[in-house]
């Protein structure tokens, strides 16, 4: 799998101090989720004064928040296999499978 990044760089005024570090991500950027961030936080793409930091971190004045955005890309080949499938149900809302194993 590949990825394709970008860094951004955050200083925290005084509005934000006391704000969890993950929460105020999401809040400043609203097309991730907060897990985003917190998964990012965990795994160290998310760093507070150059160190790595846990998603529960309490922000303070000054703190510069250094954001390596990761967004994977799949080396997967996404083509429909015609495969037959054993349907117990199905309506317009939901499908039940009879699911072999390993499928």
């Amino acid at each position: 799998m590949n990825h394709q990044a970008h860094q951004e760089s955050l200083l925290v005024g005084d509005d934000f101090q006391g704000v969890r570090i993950d929460a105020f991500l999401a809040q400043q950027y609203e097309s991730y989720s907060r897990s985003y961030f917190q998964h990012s936080i965990t795994d160290g793409y998310i760093k507070v004064n150059q160190q790595e930091t846990k998603p529960s971190y309490k922000l303070k004045t000054g703190d510069v928040i250094d954001i390596d955005f990761i967004e994977p890309t799949a080396d997967v080949d996404l083509s429909p296999e015609n495969i037959s499938l054993d349907i117990l149900f199905e309506n317009n809302d939901v499908i039940v499978l009879n699911k072999q194993p390993g499928l």
